[in-house]
């Protein structure tokens, strides 16, 4: 039964990890090389996301590498992705060899524009590398249906949002492999780790080999299962309370100008790793940075994005101004900031920054 409160529910949530994490000290399974805690993760997650082929794996940033791999891109081929976006994104499509493409990000939120894809795809398109970004999704149910038309494979970054729902289905179920990050900050934690996740046998296959070394290159232990599984059996509770912090905040901030009439754009159900507020520039999501750090409010600035890159390391398609807007004038609150404790000094702060 939840308290309501998610710093409560944190706490609560910890004990049971010590309590488990204990548990496997005394059975002797916390170093298994493939224990039973991470055997259950896989079947786990491949329920929750409803995928068929799931693998855990050392971070966010490698999944989106073998994710690549799985999709078969190489060297010279062409990966579409916004020019907002995690840096780590565009450079594993230059770890593989690639180029990324950049296209702008929908003006009404923070995820990738699916209206500007089709002008940047060309012969060289292998992938389209699209992240659910800020609690606003990219229009999943249009790109899958333009990827599997023009038979280009869509790699889904759901590092941000598990709980959520677009479409009618559950965040992290529409690519052709998709993706999770289980670093300090997200949603679903073990410090480090992530996952990838598809339904097809080959791309499977192919991000195993990517993986294989004469063992598994790039793991995640028994440990942080271990740390990941209590978490997910209560991430829906957890996203209820989150939801409830932020539709406190979507008010306020609809009503102050600082974010986008439609945001959370295309998303049924949004899950809310940060919530974002939208200032004109960069001096003035400085200056509130600084009142609401002062407040004691978890924030930082969005991602710097790619739309200042040369082409030497990208192709642009079209003007990318909504992608610069969002890298210059992002204020990212932190998700531990929705709770019931704390929403109210994270309000005073938003109604301090209306113009």
């Amino acid at each position: 039964m939840s308290s309501g409160d998610p710093g409560s529910d944190d706490r609560s949530l910890a004990s049971r990890i010590a309590a488990d994490l204990a548990a496997a000290l005394a059975a002797g399974t916390w170093n298994a090389y493939d224990g039973p805690a991470g055997r259950e993760l896989l079947v786990s997650l491949g329920r929750r996301f409803s995928r068929r082929h799931v693998q855990t794996v050392a971070s966010g940033t490698i999944a989106v590498e073998l994710a690549l791999r799985g999709v078969g891109v190489r060297a010279g081929d062409e990966v579409i992705l916004a020019a907002y976006d995690f840096p780590g994104n565009f450079r594993a499509i230059e770890a593989i060899g690639a180029t990324p493409v950049l296209i702008d990000v929908d003006p009404a939120g923070w995820s990738l524009d699916v209206d500007s894809v089709a002008a940047a795809i060309s012969p060289s398109t292998r992938a389209l590398l699209a992240s659910h970004l800020h609690g606003s999704g990219f229009d999943a149910p249009r790109l899958s249906a333009l990827a599997t038309e023009r038979g280009i494979a869509l790699i889904e970054d759901a590092c941000q949002v598990p709980g959520a729902t677009i479409g009618g289905r559950v965040a992290g179920s529409w690519g052709a492999v998709s993706v999770l990050s289980f670093g300090g900050s997200k949603l679903l934690s073990a410090g480090r780790g992530g996952a990838v996740l598809t339904d097809d046998p080959q791309i499977d296959q192919r991000m195993r080999i990517a993986n294989d070394r004469g063992n598994l290159a790039y793991p995640l232990s028994e440990l942080q299962a271990i740390a990941l599984l209590p978490q997910l059996e209560r991430l829906d509770v957890m996203h209820r309370l989150r939801q409830r912090g932020a539709e406190r905040l979507l008010e306020m901030a609809h009503s102050a100008g600082l974010i986008p009439d439609r945001h959370p754009a295309n998303a049924d159900d949004p899950a809310w790793y940060k919530f974002p507020l939208q200032f004109p520039d960069e001096a003035t999501r400085d200056a509130a940075r600084a009142r609401f750090e002062q407040a004691g409010i978890a924030c930082g600035e969005g991602f710097r994005g790619f739309w200042r890159r040369t082409s030497r390391r990208c192709r642009a398609v079209g003007s990318l101004d909504v992608a610069r807007l969002r890298s210059v004038g992002s204020l990212l609150i932190d998700h531990r900031e929705l709770a019931d404790d704390r929403i109210e000094r994270v309000a005073a702060a938003i109604e301090a920054s209306r113009d």
